[in-house]
This record gives structure tokens, sequence and C-alpha cells, in this order.
């Protein structure tokens, strides 16, 4: 993928999808993530990233319990207190591999989303087919803005990490919704 100096994605079906590329596991993937403003926590469904099926995501599984990767359970709008309660049971047995609410923190990874390149980390769900969704917990280290383009009329997600705010980024700004940068 070409790198850019900012992130820019054109609304589409409500929504705001970016080209990504990410190296999980010693593999580099190619797929589609979902910017989700509305989402407090990215994650990443394992078994929709790389396409495999149930059985091979639960040994990658295994292998981020062998390997002590800190987790924390997860819930979707459509899980019940009867699966809470479930996965609680489950936890507290220590029966990691069959609770599925499970996301496991993988630390400073790699990642370009619509030509743009980051490093951050990435909680992997290993049992879910959900969306790959990128939260605030990843877009509140950005300066991003949405609107209508007053150069092309489309509605833009425009943004860049904050500590990496380059001249390309306040041109787009500018071109985009006519903001300039103040220095006073």
């Amino acid at each position: 993928m070409m790198s850019s100096n900012y992130l820019i994605s054109t609304l589409e079906n409500h929504c705001f999808y970016v080209k990504s590329e990410i190296c999980l596991h010693g593999k580099v993937i190619h797929n589609r993530f979902k910017l989700d403003t509305g989402c407090a926590f990215s994650t990443i469904p394992f078994r929709v990233l790389y396409n495999v099926s149930h059985n091979t995501a639960l040994q990658y599984k295994q292998a981020a319990i062998d390997s002590h990767l800190k987790y924390q359970r997860s819930y979707g709008v459509s899980d019940t207190e009867m699966t809470r309660q479930k996965d609680k049971e489950l936890l507290k047995n220590n029966k990691l591999l069959e609770c599925t609410s499970l996301k496991f923190m993988h630390k400073d990874i790699p990642l370009v989303l619509n030509g743009y390149a980051l490093v951050h980390d990435i909680a992997v769900n290993y049992d879910r087919t959900s969306n790959i969704l990128i939260g605030m917990d990843i877009l509140q280290d950005f300066d991003f803005h949405c609107g209508k383009s007053i150069d092309n009329g489309e509605y833009l997600f425009l943004g860049c990490l904050r500590n990496d705010i380059s001249q390309d980024y306040l041109d787009e700004l500018y071109k985009h919704f006519g903001y300039i940068k103040y220095f006073g």
C-alpha cells in the first residue's frame, strides 16, 4: 500500500471503511476494517481477519493463553446476561479456551489503514465472527475531523496521529474543510 501522511476515508453505506494491512502472528494480512467512533474498544475477530475455521482459530487462542497474553472479556450489543454469567463461571473454572468473550492484547502491532501507517496495541478475539472495528481506544490518539468536504462534496473522515501532524495533513484539512492552523 502507498504510504500517506494522513488517514482519509469516504462515508460508504453510513460507515467509514478502510483498506487495511496488519501484521499479526508473523503474517501480513490485507482486509477491510471499519472506523467506528461509537465503539469504545477496537476488536479484531481473528476468524474474519484470517478467514479460518473455528478449530484453527482455537489453536491460535491456545497459543495466546500459553503465552500468557493479557485478556479481558468483551461483549457486543446482542450478548445476554446469561452469556455473561456463563463466561464468568468458565473463567472461575479456568476454562479460558471455552470462553468466547475473551479478547487478547497483542502489543505494538503494525497497521496500515488506507495507506496510513501506525503501530498500536490490538485486541484479538479468536471466537467471534463480527466486523473488524477500529474504535476510540485507537482513534483517541488521532486528531480527526468528519464532515462534508468543500472540495468534492463527499462526507469524509480525515485524521492522523496527534504526535504525527504533518503539513500534508494540514493542507488536506484546509482543502476539505477550510480549516487553517492558528499560530497565536
